[in-house]
């Protein structure tokens, strides 16, 4: 573990809630995205451990709050986990192909219409 590792997890929060106010942050994650393409085919799951932002958060900030209670067998068996994972594909692939094609186009409001139009 680098001696960084710990404070990786501030880029979680900063991301996190500093994007609501500047999107821009979100570049971020884009980076850690191309930093594990370029490190994985080298040092395999070193990035994991080491510099992962998001693993920093849990290990290093939630770690400190969590009662470390077991999860609960029912949320680990196939019988929710199957329904589940059928249910958010079902969803996607409804909500982009379905609805998107079946869209009618949206009504006009007053402001899409010329000036002249709204005052006369």
């Amino acid at each position: 573990m680098l001696k960084i590792t710990p404070y990786l997890g501030i880029i979680i929060v900063l991301v996190s809630i500093g994007g609501i106010w500047y999107p821009k942050l979100g570049y971020v994650v884009a980076l850690v995205f191309l930093s594990i393409l370029i490190i994985s085919p080298f040092r395999s799951r070193w990035f994991c451990g080491n510099l992962c932002p998001r693993g920093s958060f849990n290990d290093f900030w939630i770690g400190r709050i969590s009662r470390n209670v077991p999860i609960p067998k029912f949320f680990r068996s196939m019988l929710l986990r199957v329904p589940v994972a059928a249910a958010s594909l079902t969803y996607i692939i409804c909500h982009f192909t379905c609805i998107r094609s079946s869209e009618i186009k949206p009504k006009t409001r007053i402001y899409d219409q010329p000036l002249s139009f709204r005052i006369g």
